[in-house]
């Protein structure tokens, strides 16, 4: 692996910000902003969606769409009636 130095300015505030980050994770400041760089999200990706033709996208919901879900059990008739969901609007108002 070669070794290409890039200098960056920055100011004093700035650097010293930089030094006291890397050195409390134990790196210099290169390692530090190569390892932010890399867990940065990729924002040039164009996402599966912006990529995929129509049946690509398609085929992706329906497989999605058949997935097997987590069983929770149901909501009860009272967990789900409008008395309960809107009591705490009724409460406020008195």
């Amino acid at each position: 692996m070669s070794l290409q130095t890039t200098t960056i300015e920055v100011d004093q505030l700035t650097a010293s910000l930089l030094r006291t980050k890397a050195e409390a994770k134990g790196l210099t400041i290169a390692d530090w902003l190569r390892s932010l760089a890399e867990t940065e999200p990729r924002l040039s990706q164009a996402s599966f969606f912006e990529t995929a033709s129509p049946e690509e996208r398609a085929k992706a919901v329906e497989e999605w769409a058949s997935r097997q879900r987590s069983v929770a059990p149901p909501l009860s008739d009272e967990a789900i009636s409008r008395e309960s969901i809107y009591a705490d609007r009724e409460d406020k108002q008195l």
